[in-house]
Formats: C-alpha cells, sequence, structure tokens
C-alpha cells in the first residue's frame, strides 16, 4: 500500500502492537494485585475519557480514549494524589494497596516489566518458529570468463559460506562482501 491508505495502515498497525505491549504490561500489574488480595478497581488501557467498559466481578474492565498507556487502579493507589496512600483507613484495609507488605508491593510494580520480558521472549519464540521471510542469497547471474564462471558456480547457486563465515540470506551476503 502507498500513499494515505499505507499510512493509516501502518498507524493502525503500530497501535494495535503498541496496545497489545500496554495490555500485557498492565495484565501483569493486575494479576500479581488479584493474587496478592488487593481490590482492583479499574483495569484500562487507555487514559482519558472511557469509550466502553464492562463490570467482571469487582473489576471495572475499560477501553479510553487516548490508547498510548494503560493502568490498573487499586484501593487506595491514586498517583495523581500520592497523600491518598497515607489515610489511615487504607492503611487498616486489608484489601488495599498501602496495607500490603513492601514485598508484595514490590511485586505488584513490578510484574509489568517483568510480563514484558516474558513476552519479548515467548514472541522471539513464536516468530522464531513460524520463521521471517527472506531473500536467500542466490546467485543472479554469472559472466562468461569470470573467476565464478571458472570454478563452475552458476546462476541460482546458494552461497552458504564466504570466508569461514555462514551467509542464509542476501542481507548477509551483501554485509560479507563489503567487509
Amino acid at each position: 500500500m502507498t500513499g494515505f491508505l499505507g499510512s493509516a495502515w501502518s498507524w493502525l498497525v503500530l497501535a494495535i502492537g503498541l496496545g497489545f505491549v500496554i495490555f500485557v504490561h498492565e495484565l501483569g500489574h493486575f494479576a500479581v494485585a488479584k493474587w496478592v488480595g488487593v481490590f482492583v478497581e479499574r483495569f484500562s488501557i487507555g487514559f482519558g475519557p472511557v469509550i466502553w467498559s464492562f463490570r467482571r466481578g469487582e473489576t471495572e474492565y475499560a477501553l479510553s480514549a487516548i490508547p498510548f498507556g494503560g493502568y490498573v487502579k487499586m484501593l487506595g493507589q491514586d498517583d495523581a494524589n500520592p497523600a491518598e496512600m497515607t489515610r489511615e483507613d487504607l492503611k487498616l484495609d486489608p484489601r488495599s494497596y498501602p496495607a500490603q507488605s513492601v514485598p508484595k508491593r514490590m511485586a505488584i510494580i513490578s510484574a509489568g516489566v517483568i510480563m514484558n520480558v516474558i513476552f519479548g521472549f515467548l514472541f522471539f519464540l513464536f516468530v522464531f518458529n513460524v520463521g521471517v521471510p527472506y531473500t536467500p542469497a542466490l546467485v543472479g547471474s554469472v559472466e562468461a570468463g569470470s573467476p565464478a564462471w571458472q570454478v563452475g558456480i552458476e546462476r541460482g547457486d546458494r552461497i552458504v559460506q564466504i570466508n569461514g563465515e555462514e551467509v542464509v540470506e542476501f542481507e548477509q551476503l551483501i554485509q560479507a562482501v563489503v567487509l
């Protein structure tokens, strides 16, 4: 695709990919918060006005207007108002974020990054197993009398090695020749 449609498609794919990475990150915070018993008020992908939401159990799940981010809102945790964590009633509520031990809070906060690392590793395994298209290192033409012709290289032969270095794809061939 070229022009506006190609550009729009690229932006859409970027937004979906970024949204998925954000989802995985926030899912890490959410899962660990639930696991340690913290009340999660909202799980949101995006910021700003809520476009669509539903409630399942005690948590509201939301999709918000600005897609570049997301958050997990836990009882007693308010990044816009850090004083919220010092309220005495929240410190006494066993399901609030401030009432959790330091190791539990560290686990909740670290879970997002850890999920991104796990996701990256799993995505790498998937791509490695499925494969990525590439241009093989094949001989396009051979001039009569050239050194390649003299040693019997023919059009369509696959180049597998240069100076002891393995060559799989055309880009590797170019790099090996240049270096």
